[in-house]
Formats: C-alpha cells, sequence, structure tokens
C-alpha cells in the first residue's frame, strides 16, 4: 500500500464517515484521486509518511496538523490523525482493492495549484481507468446527440446520455446556426460546448475569405500571402467573370458552397466555362504546381484546439493526416474531381466498390510523409504554424465579441477545428480551408485519432458539477468533496472597478518594459487567466501550444486591438520561460491564501 493511497482513504472517511456502507468501488475511486497523474506523487508519498509515522508521537502530545502544502486538490486543507489513518489502512486491505499502478489511471488529474478543482481524466478503449463514486457519476451527464467516437470516451469514465439541455454537463456536436449567436445564451456555466459563438467566423468560407482579405489589406501581403485568390458569389462575380476572361487558358478555378462540407458541390472549372451560381458559394484560383506524391495531389489535415478566445490559446497536435487524391495528377484527369479533391466522401461516391478498401490506404499520418517524401518537416510545419496563428486572429474579433456578449463562463468555450492545408512543389503551405465540426471516426489511422481524441479531451478540463443538476433540490446521502467539484468563481467574466481600471492602464501603455509591471502586483482575476493556463497546458498531451509561446508577441499587431489578456500571458511566459517551477511558486503562494477566489 503506497501513502499516498493511505492518505487518500484518509479524506475519504473524513468526508463520508466511517459507515459500513461505503464500496470497494467508491474507497478504490477515491484512491485514484489522491494520487498525482502529474508526477507530484513522491513528494506526497514522503509527506503521508510523515504523518502516518507521526501517529505514536500525537497520541503523547495531542493533535498535530501538517504544515506543508499539499500536492492534490484532494489533499488541500486535509488534516491527518491516528484514528483515520488507522481506518484507512484496514480499508485498504489487499484483498479490498486489487490495483496496478502501472495499467490503471487515476480517474482524476490533479490541478498545479491549490484550491483548484480537478479535472476528468479519459482514457483510450485500451486504457484503464479508476471508477468514480457513485456520487460523482451521478452528476456527469452527456447530451444524447453527440459524437458517437467522442460518446465512447465520456462513457468509459462514467458518464450518462440525456436528452434534457439544460442538465447536460457535456456537448460535443454542430456549433449553432449561422447568425444564432444569441443561441448561446443557452449554455449554462456548468457546461461544456465544443463551439465558441459566430465560429463561423472562421468555418464558414466566405468568412474566412473576407477575414483574411481585411487584415491583408490592413497589414500587407507579406504577412497574409497564404490564401488563393478568392471571391465571394454571387456577391463577387462580375469582378470574378473579369478576373475569368482575363487569365490563361489553362488556369483552373474551384468553386465551393460557402457553409458546406463533405466535399459537397464543388466543380473545377476553366476559362469559356459557364458559372452557374446555385447558393453563396467562393471560387478560388486554383494552385497550378502542387507537390505530388507517387504521382497523385495531395494536402494535410492539421488539428487544432483553441482552448481561450480571450486570451487567445491555440494549440496544434503533433501528428496530422496526409490525404492523397484517387487518380494519378495528369492532363488526361485533370476533368476528375478525384484527380483534385482528397475528400474521403467525394473520393468514395466517384469510385467503383472494387477499389474502395484502396482508397482508404491514401490517407496517412503526416509522419509518414516526411519520411517518404523526404522534405524537412520543421521548415513546413513553423509556416504551418503561422498560417494557424494568422487564420484564428483575422476572425478573433468575432467570435471574442460575440463570446464575451452571450456567455455566462469561461469553463464552456473550446473550438476544435481541421485545417487543410495545401503544399505546392517550393514546400509552400497554402490554406484551403477550416473545418469547425471536422470529422471523427475511426475509418481511417483509428491509433493515432485515438490518441489525439484523449488528449483533446483532456485538455479541455472538464470537470465534475457542483451539483446533480437532475435533481438540484434532492439531499441525497451521495454528498461528494467540495474541493473536487467545479468552482464558478474561477470561471467568472466580471471584472471589479480595480481590475478593470488595470485592464484599461495596460492596453493603453506601449512600451514593452513599461507593461511588464502589469505581474508585480496580480489580482484575483490575473491570477485565474494564469493558473487556467498553466494548468491546461501541463495537460496538453500530444498537443503543442503555439500561441502565445516566447516568440510569438510580433502576433500581437494583427489583432484589432489590444488584449490585456495576450499582454499578461505574454509577459508571464517571458518572465519564467526559463524556470517554469518559479512561475507556479509565485501562484501557488497566492492560491494557498485563496486569492484567486476573492471577487
Amino acid at each position: 500500500m503506497t501513502n499516498a493511497r493511505l492518505l487518500a482513504v484518509v479524506i475519504f472517511l473524513k468526508v463520508f464517515g466511517s459507515s459500513a456502507d461505503i464500496t470497494a468501488n467508491d474507497v478504490h475511486s477515491i484512491v485514484s484521486m489522491g494520487t498525482d497523474p502529474t508526477g507530484l506523487a513522491s513528494s506526497t508519498e514522503t509527506r503521508t509518511s510523515s504523518a502516518a509515522d507521526a501517529c505514536s508521537e500525537k497520541r503523547r502530545k495531542g493533535p498535530v496538523a501538517t504544515d506543508t502544502k499539499p500536492d492534490t486538490p484532494a489533499m488541500t486543507d486535509q488534516h491527518h490523525d491516528c484514528d483515520s489513518i488507522n481506518k484507512a489502512k484496514e480499508v485498504l486491505k489487499d484483498d479490498v482493492i486489487q490495483r496496478k499502478d502501472d495499467v490503471i489511471q487515476r480517474a482524476l488529474t490533479p490541478s498545479l495549484f491549490s484550491n483548484v478543482p480537478p479535472t476528468i481524466h479519459f482514457v483510450r478503449q485500451e486504457e484503464q481507468v479508476e471508477e468514480l463514486p457513485t456520487a460523482a457519476k451521478k452528476r456527469l451527464r452527456y447530451y444524447h446527440s453527440i459524437n458517437k467516437v467522442i460518446e465512447e470516451f465520456v462513457t468509459r469514465v462514467g458518464f450518462t446520455p440525456t436528452k434534457e439541455p439544460q442538465i447536460h454537463s457535456f456537448y460535443f456536436g454542430q456549433p449553432y446556426q449561422l447568425h444564432r449567436t444569441d443561441s448561446y445564451q443557452t449554455v449554462k456555466p456548468h457546461q461544456k460546448f465544443n463551439h465558441f459563438p459566430d465560429c463561423w467566423a472562421l468555418g464558414c468560407k466566405h468568412h474566412l475569405a473576407d477575414n483574411l482579405q481585411r487584415h491583408k489589406l490592413r497589414h500587407g501581403e507579406d504577412e497574409f500571402d497564404f490564401a488563393p485568390q478568392t471571391f465571394v458569389l454571387p456577391r463577387d462575380k462580375d469582378v470574378f467573370l473579369q478576373t475569368l476572361d482575363e487569365s490563361d487558358e489553362d488556369q483552373a478555378w474551384i468553386i465551393k458552397p460557402a457553409c458546406s462540407h463533405g466535399g459537397q458541390g464543388i466543380e473545377v472549372i476553366t476559362k469559356g466555362q459557364r458559372v452557374i451560381v446555385k447558393q453563396e458559394s467562393v471560387v478560388q484560383r486554383y494552385i497550378p504546381n502542387p507537390i505530388l506524391i507517387d504521382g497523385h495531389k495531395m494536402d494535410i489535415r492539421v488539428y487544432v484546439l483553441v482552448g481561450s478566445i480571450d486570451p487567445l490559446r491555440i494549440y496544434m497536435y503533433e501528428e496530422g493526416q496526409v490525404r492523397i487524391a484517387h487518380e494519378r495528377y495528369s492532363t488526361d484527369n485533370f476533368n476528375k474531381l478525384t484527380t483534385h479533391l482528397t475528400n474521403f466522401d467525394v473520393t468514395l461516391a466517384n469510385i467503383n466498390n472494387d477499389v474502395k478498401n484502396a482508397a482508404k490506404h491514401k490517407r496517412k499520418p503526416l509522419s509518414w510523409f516526411w519520411e517518404h517524401s523526404g522534405v524537412q518537416r520543421q521548415p513546413v510545419w513553423d509556416k504551418i504554424k503561422d498560417i494557424v496563428i494568422k487564420s484564428i486572429i483575422s476572425g478573433e474579433a468575432k467570435i471574442r465579441d460575440a463570446t464575451l456578449s452571450n456567455m455566462a463562463s469561461r469553463y464552456s468555450n473550446y473550438e476544435y477545428l481541421g485545417f487543410d492545408i495545401f503544399l505546392d512543389d517550393d514546400l509552400k503551405p497554402w490554406i484551403m480551408e477550416i473545418n469547425t465540426s471536422p470529422r471523427m471516426t475511426y475509418r481511417t489511422l483509428k491509433d493515432m485519432k485515438s490518441r489525439m481524441y484523449r488528449d483533446l479531451l483532456n485538455l479541455v478540463g472538464v470537470q465534475i458539477p457542483d451539483q446533480d443538476l437532475a435533481n438540484p433540490k434532492e439531499k441525497s446521502k451521495d454528498t461528494f468533496p467540495k474541493h473536487l467539484v467545479m468552482d464558478h468563481r474561477l470561471w467568472n467574466y466580471s471584472l471589479t472597478n480595480e481590475e478593470r481600471e488595470k485592464h484599461d492602464t495596460y492596453t493603453a501603455i506601449k512600451d514593452e518594459k513599461l507593461q511588464q509591471a502589469m505581474l508585480d502586483d496580480l489580482n484575483p482575476d490575473d491570477i485565474r487567466i494564469l493558473i487556467e493556463t498553466m494548468d491546461e497546458n501541463n495537460r496538453r498531451g500530444g498537443f503543442e501550444r503555439i500561441f502565445p509561446t516566447p516568440d510569438t508577441k510580433r502576433y500581437h499587431k494583427l489583432f484589432e486591438g489590444p488584449r490585456y489578456y495576450n499582454l499578461l500571458l505574454h509577459h508571464w511566459i517571458q518572465r519564467y520561460q526559463h524556470n517554469e517551477e518559479e512561475g507556479i511558486k509565485v501562484l501557488e503562494s497566492y492560491c494557498r491564501q485563496s486569492k484567486h477566489l476573492q471577487p
């Protein structure tokens, strides 16, 4: 029996008492919350051992409280006594819990800081996770119409479905309709929702084109030269027809519906063909010099998570997907959609059943492309990061304004995006489109995708609601420790007058050295933003945070105005980039005093 497990059960007994109806599963589950998947367990066990060894001394001298800093939320503000420790030893007999630490993973991921609740730990099908207590699982409900792959992940850790939109704590599906940002006002503070209001600023092709064009005009061609020339139809039809008439005979153009997905309604046209506009669409100049893989055109899908819009935090997954067109790229095949498009649905709709299985092999992990082509990864990867950051910034103002106007809690929103990137034979990446609901299936690359989906869910930080929303007035015996459930004070959008004044002061300062003083007197809101950022990055798994980093200050000029929280994170990262532990200590000193929970 490890001392960390012993301490966890001590806490369990203090919260629930030593009644005889405690089940093995409940004990097993609470053990998982007292251990630390971030690697802090060694120091935890040292302190627990000291507490246990002090039992005989306590009998002679009276109660002794520990005076050392706890590492995990389950240990926060708890005291040890001999009776509880002895009862815990009795509960943790080997015939009660059969546990292998290298196989069964913890149910909750603790915060790096005291007085901050943990998040639920998601696992893949082949992984095992300790079961949460019944009292916790009663609070975990997902909206019944979510993606089936995600459904497997959430049910694995104890979620159950509900058709009631007000009581679910987790939604993963389509965003609300375009121009219906007010619908997001129905999202409750306890609910995780996988979209931001007005995410269509990125996900609709005509909005993305307009946003990129606006930033290109404002900041110059050199900053935004990664999007093909694009026209929005029917609005720009006359200008496009004139451009088409003046173009070379062999210049191709791709017409796409503005807000559809799955390759629906796509056409490739050249000069002389009639342009029929049936719906709002975009038409993009065809890039004539694609890089080829074994004679086939290809594109790259990269996976991106926007963890927060204000401050802006962007993550990109370490692995992507190479999608290879079915037909060889040649003049003979130029009129076939499957020569140009790599979309899986388009391919399956245009080929015979005999070769559909072969089509699945035209999906490769991006790591395969680097090895197979001999292309150096890092230069291209850095350019793709640049495209991702600038594209999201192009829509940031609209999404931020809609979020601040319609959302009640910082906790609720995040955005999982699929970026489709085209690579020409000069190894220059071009953005084709952004998908706000990238298809989540296991038809191809199951191993890579299952790891990514797991890391995605852990990164967004799902917490246990602070009450059973299906029975909010019911006084059940199934209580749950308060320090393990969501604390809404951590996610409040409201600011005090002093905090608002600080925002105004530092966003007006242009001198970077003077801006650094914002870290010298952190207020409760500052601390909340910083601990949320640190905890989120600590759960990133195979994702890499690409904004903010020590090198991303150069992007601040691209925002439509100075963003206080972006400045705060920039200066924090600059100050502690070489000594992150020192930064954690600074924030921990505030958290132990509960300053982050003050209004």
